[in-house]
Formats: structure tokens, sequence, C-alpha cells
């Protein structure tokens, strides 16, 4: 199964199917370790940012195709478009530069 059909299944689906294509097609298996880093995965057609092996990425796409299509997901969450992302985007940034402040202060 090719990642852009992958890509269309549902969610409960999709996580098998996408550990199944990165094992078997891809031969990645670094991704599936939960060290806590954000992880950046180049692969030939496209680059994948996660952290604790979820699609995650607060400054930009979490996927970037080699074409410039972008996939926006925050926690695993995919956002229909870049607005909507922006919104939570900035919000969990200004939340952790506040707990930053915050912990600075003490």
């Amino acid at each position: 199964m090719m990642y852009e059909e992958i890509e269309k299944l549902p969610f409960a689906e999709k996580e098998e199917q996408l550990k199944n294509f990165y094992i078997d097609d891809i031969g990645v298996l670094d991704w599936l370790l939960n060290d806590g880093k954000p992880q950046i995965i180049i692969f030939n057609d496209r680059i994948e940012y996660k952290f604790k092996n979820v699609l995650h990425n607060v400054k930009d796409a979490a996927i970037q195709l080699n074409d410039g299509t972008k996939f926006y997901y925050i926690r695993g969450i995919k956002y229909s478009n870049q607005e909507k992302w922006n919104i939570e985007a900035t919000r969990l940034l200004r939340r952790k530069k506040l707990k930053r402040l915050l912990k600075f202060e003490e």
C-alpha cells in the first residue's frame, strides 16, 4: 500500500498500516523508539517531523512532500488547513513560553 493510500484510511487503521509501511517498505525502525526527543525523518519523497512517535510540529508542517504539499499536525491531530493549525501552534508556543518565564521567576 502506498503512503498516499494510507493517509486516506481511518485513524485506527492508518496507524497500523503506517507502522507496517515504515518497517516493511521503508526499513525504518528508529521512529518506533520513544526517547522523548523530536524526530526528523527524511524519505525520498517527504520529510516528517514527529515527537513521541506522533506527527507533530508547531513551527511548520509535520509532513512536507517534495512537491511542496504540506500536511499540518500537532500531537498527532491533522489540521485541515494552515490557519487552524497556526491558531493551535501559537497557543501552544505561548503556553510553553509562559511556563518558562514563570519558572525563571521562582
